[in-house]
């Protein structure tokens, strides 16, 4: 239910940009605003999230999370002024991070591995069906109640969600965060495709509290303790400011600059990230305690897991992107009929979560991710193929196999990179995974935007010719097609060199 509401609380809100800007008089620059603060939030503050969680205890932040976002929830109903909405919004988004990186983070800690493919392709439904309700119970709820009753219906559910987390899921230790003893000497570990995890891992429940936990590398998690003061005096304060301003100024360049007025913005943001990136990584390296091990980015499955996750969420956000021009200028749909069709791929994706999950662990994540990725090529391939005259039949014919590849990729993935999580560090590496989605949905906006109007060599899509917007859509999914091929030939050079290693 969490990962449910979480999306749900992204994708309702847009629908109702024109009744926010027309109740508080306010231009449609600034209403966007109301969407884009949860987006802002969930992204930098993801990764922060599944950290505390971690060092906290995930059920207790877990539980603060949805409670969070169910009380922002009210109080974004009762705003009196956009800016109190903005600010309730980014709230909202703040407890959507802990429950979207969290939600994973039990999924490994709950669950076997011979059915955590399952749990992933549920709670990849969960999010696919969030996505799709928005929109249609967002309209619903808009024309009978006005635009309060889009963050009010959200206040049963995340009451219930709060409720049901406190009471059924365990509680993790309260605190997983290192103790100030120095770190065993650690054991070697056997050779294996996860040769550079953690060499000694327990769950909490596993072994009684004082059994200390071995770690290879000099900076990496000591024995754990009880005591949340002692969690929190190592917090990495540094590393989460650095991280929350790049990740911000990374966003906003996507989001905001190039549309902001100035030439300048967008380079100077990326400018300001690309900073803030080398700052974070000089940080990390130095940090008794960091937010992310570095060396976990070296573990296969896991980096290669996250550029995967954000090069391939890039291309899905593409249909996002361009079909509402393709289907409108293109097709000549009224808006309602393009809202209809574009339901079609989240429905595709909520329906194939759960078989997917079953498909993974049946045959291997390793199997599940090249099929997810091939049915994803041929889907581009067919979106950048298929004539106009084809019409509505034609252009759904090739978004069901793009967007039933990224259901079985995406379940396949996350399962994977999960698997290489040691029990102390699930929190921090599930918000690293949803930190990846999140910033290539952001990239493929603007990335692919821009593709799109070339293509069409227009600045106005919605003035363009058919045949201009029918150009643009093909060299959007020729661009998307090249992307995910790239994963899929890099993916196979890096499992045959693991394999001959």
């Amino acid at each position: 239910m969490s990962m449910l509401l979480a999306s749900l609380g992204s994708s309702i809100a847009n629908v109702g940009l024109p009744a926010f800007a027309q109740a508080f008089g306010a231009p449609f620059g600034q209403a966007q605003w109301i969407v884009l603060a949860y987006l802002l939030s969930t992204t930098t503050l993801v990764v922060v999230a599944g950290r505390l969680g971690d060092q906290f205890g995930r059920r207790r932040v877990l539980v603060a999370g949805v409670t969070l976002f169910t009380a922002a929830s009210g109080l974004c109903a009762l705003a009196p002024s956009l800016s109190m909405l903005i600010i309730a919004r980014a709230l909202q988004g703040a407890g959507a991070a802990a429950m979207m990186a969290l939600t994973l983070a039990f999924v490994g800690d709950l669950m076997p591995k011979a059915s955590a493919g399952r749990a992933m392709g549920l709670l990849g439904a969960m999010s696919a069906t969030g996505t799709a309700l928005g929109p249609a119970l967002g309209g619903l709820l808009l024309s009978v109640w006005g635009w309060p009753a889009l963050f009010a219906v959200m206040l049963p559910p995340g009451a219930l969600a709060a409720w049901i987390t406190w009471k059924h899921l365990p509680a993790s230790a309260s605190a997983l965060a290192p103790a100030s003893a120095p770190t065993p000497t650690p054991t070697p570990a056997p050779a294996s495709a996860f040769a550079s995890a953690p060499v000694s891992v327990r769950s909490p429940s596993s072994a009684p509290a004082s059994t200390p936990s071995l770690v290879p590398t000099p900076n990496a998690s000591p024995p754990r303790v009880a005591r949340a003061s002692s969690a929190a005096a190592r917090l990495d304060a540094q590393g989460m400011l650095l991280l929350v301003l790049t990740l911000a100024a990374y966003a906003l360049a996507m989001t905001l600059g190039r549309t902001s007025g100035s030439a300048w913005t967008m380079p100077l943001l990326l400018a300001t990230a690309a900073i803030g990136a080398i700052g974070f990584i000089r940080a990390e390296a130095r940090a008794a305690f960091p937010l992310i091990r570095l060396d976990v980015l070296q573990r296969p499955d896991v980096g290669s897991g996250f550029a995967f996750s954000a090069a391939v969420s890039t291309v899905a956000m593409a249909t996002l992107v361009v079909s509402p021009f393709y289907l409108s200028a293109g097709l000549g749909l009224r808006p309602a009929q393009v809202g209809l069709v574009m339901s079609v791929g989240p429905i595709v994706a909520a329906l194939l979560g759960a078989p997917a999950g079953r498909w993974v662990d049946r045959h291997g994540q390793a199997a599940m991710t090249r099929s997810g990725l091939i049915v994803m090529l041929a889907g581009c391939v067919l979106l950048a193929a298929i004539p106009v005259s084809f019409g509505v039949a034609g252009y759904l014919f090739a978004l069901v196999p793009l967007t039933a590849g990224y259901a079985v990729f995406q379940t396949a993935n996350n399962t994977a990179v999960m698997a290489a999580a040691g029990p102390n560090e699930r929190g921090v590496i599930g918000g690293a995974l949803g930190l990846s989605r999140n910033l290539g949905l952001i990239s493929g906006a603007s990335l692919m935007g821009a593709i799109f109007l070339a293509g069409a060599a227009t600045t106005d899509p919605t003035s363009a010719s058919p045949a201009a917007v029918a150009a643009g859509l093909r060299l959007t999914f020729l661009v998307a097609a090249a992307l995910v091929g790239a994963c899929l030939v890099t993916g196979q050079v890096m499992r045959r060199s693991r394999q001959r290693s």
